[in-house]
């Protein structure tokens, strides 16, 4: 016996396929098995996490306001 098992870390937007088929003998012997024919799964890559740009437009101000007051000190 065997087993598969699929697993996503990232939102799956969406899964499509050709056939699905699952065969089950009547002989008695517990043979089946199932079948997913031409899978594809489309699912979009996490973003990549940014700084706020209120905080680097801040910063920025704060440094050319710094270096402004230190130039003219000297």
């Amino acid at each position: 016996s065997s087993f598969i098992g699929l697993m996503f870390n990232t939102q799956v937007h969406s899964i499509t396929f050709s056939s699905l088929d699952f065969y089950n003998t009547p002989n008695g012997n517990g043979s089946s098995w199932f079948g997913v024919d031409n899978l594809h799964v489309f699912a979009s890559a996490a973003p990549v996490p940014e700084p706020t740009s209120l905080a680097m437009l801040l910063a920025g101000l704060g440094t050319v306001g710094l270096l402004a007051r230190r130039r003219r000190a000297d």
